[in-house]
């Protein structure tokens, strides 16, 4: 009968001792980040290398983008990604990298091509940084930009349509305001030539129209812009009142 109790109790033990073990895990690990980039649309040929593959694969809509993950868009190509806060447009030949992206940082590389960012929302603990071969252009309030990146003669131009952004590079750090562009060229010497912002390019106003279409979506009256990919729901229901639930998606 003695030996029947130290066996329970021995099993209490281990048993304690696993559970204790499993909540001890349980507090240590932490939730994956909540925020991704959702390939929104793409025309032509796009491409992805998800990170840690050698090689890259046709891109697929509602691809989702993450840190280490890679978007290059070919010749008369376009596309498009949606963070909960900011979209992503990218135009012909375009090399764009996600080096970090979590709940409160975006760190991308525009190795070479063109990208136009709106930024809806920013936080006070939110990091936007956007780095080229030879500038890092850290976003620093809501607005439009659009930024090129030319490796071949070592040039970045950044235009603050709308906001404000700090650019650093070759020692230097300085403010672009909106209105304003930027050529930056070299790269251990950075040479900066500061002007008004010209008028806006080809993929600038298809960006535009592709704004002004997300404004007037139905499901853009009943949804917050952070839920990603709202727009799709026009293409594949409607929206209706209820007596009992107020709006929803059929």
């Amino acid at each position: 009968m003695a030996t029947i109790k130290r066996l329970r109790s021995l099993k209490q033990i281990a048993l304690t001792a696993t559970f204790s073990t499993l909540f001890v895990l349980a507090c240590q690990a932490q939730d994956p980040p909540m925020r991704v980039a959702d390939l929104n649309y793409l025309n032509g040929n796009v491409s992805m290398q998800p990170a840690g593959a050698d090689e890259g694969a046709p891109a697929a809509i509602n691809r989702p983008f993450t840190t280490g993950d890679y978007l290059w868009a070919d010749a008369d190509s376009r596309a498009e990604l949606h963070l909960n806060n900011a979209t992503m447009r990218v135009g012909s030949q375009t090399s764009l990298g996600f080096l970090n992206l979590d709940d409160r940082i975006v760190q991308l590389r525009l190795a070479q091509g063109e990208l136009i960012l709106r930024v809806r929302r920013m936080n006070e603990d939110d990091s936007f940084e956007i780095d080229t071969p030879n500038a890092a252009i850290t976003i620093l309030r809501e607005g439009e930009y659009t930024l090129v990146s030319d490796p071949d003669n070592n040039n970045t131009w950044v235009v603050v349509r709308h906001g404000q952004a700090e650019i650093t590079g070759g020692g230097q750090a300085f403010t672009l305001q909106a209105g304003n562009s930027a050529q930056l060229s070299g790269t251990d010497q950075l040479a900066i030539d500061v002007q008004y912002a010209p008028q806006p390019d080809d993929l600038e106003a298809w960006s535009e129209d592709r704004d002004s279409r997300a404004a007037r979506s139905q499901s853009a009256r009943y949804l917050p812009p952070d839920v990603i990919g709202y727009e799709d729901l026009d293409n594949y229901g409607v929206w209706r009142e209820t007596p009992d639930y107020g709006a929803v998606w059929y």
